[in-house]
């Protein structure tokens, strides 16, 4: 999936978040400013320390080493919940036996809650897995509750979001018009305010990251 965001951690103060956001992929034209995208902000990074994914590239710098990063996870305030979270975030993986695995079809046809929102199966040598779909609705109940407040500062080159421009306006724009917008890229400050300032004991700033996360409200229907 091709990245679409570029974030920047510019603060943390108690339980305020700054973040500078900008776009990278010329087909999307404004950062989001829900709870639940605020909330996958807050997890991506989490998610790729525990992964063991710090390291410097062009898509991604982290203040801090691998090693520290592990620490942050290991003395996380809510590391028992941040797990879940990214389970209804992103979806899991979970081994299943070989014959569970040849009866997949019938298995789901079953009813059993355990065969159910799968999103694919598969196998790795002898190992067999399923993949289960994130859960929109439950994780957009979840950032209802831990963030309080998501603020869109310094908004630049978005001019359609929060009814800049008209849906017939922007049927005007010419292709020149496009190309001198997209020489601008859109961008963006996000104070993201959480209930649990231990929320974000895993973020410092510095730390800058692409992503391809995209906000769920649509998909929570």
């Amino acid at each position: 999936m091709s990245d679409i965001y570029s974030f920047h951690i510019t603060s943390i103060e108690k339980n305020v978040l700054t973040i500078d956001a900008s776009i990278v992929h010329p087909d999307v034209d404004w950062v989001e400013d829900t709870k639940n995208f605020a909330l996958q902000v807050i997890l991506e990074p989490y998610s790729d320390i525990a992964r063991g994914y710090i390291y410097n590239a062009a898509w991604q710098s982290y203040p801090f080493d691998q090693k520290q990063g592990e620490d942050f996870i290991r003395t996380h305030p809510l590391k028992e919940q941040m797990p879940y979270w990214l389970e209804l975030m992103r979806g899991k993986d979970v081994n299943i036996s070989k014959e569970e695995y040849d009866n997949m079809d019938q298995l789901r046809e079953s009813g059993n809650p355990k065969f159910q929102n799968i999103s694919s199966w598969g196998s790795s040598g002898d190992t067999y897995h399923v993949s289960y779909n994130p859960n929109y609705k439950a994780f957009m109940k979840v950032a209802e509750i831990a963030i309080l407040d998501v603020e869109m500062k310094d908004v630049e080159n978005m001019p359609w979001k929060h009814n800049q421009m008209s849906w017939d306006e922007r049927e005007k724009l010419t292709g020149e018009d496009w190309d001198k917008m997209y020489e601008d890229k859109p961008a963006c400050t996000l104070v993201i305010t959480v209930l649990n300032e231990g929320i974000l004991h895993h973020l410092k700033a510095g730390t800058s990251w692409h992503s391809a996360m995209y906000d769920f409200t649509y998909y929570a229907r």
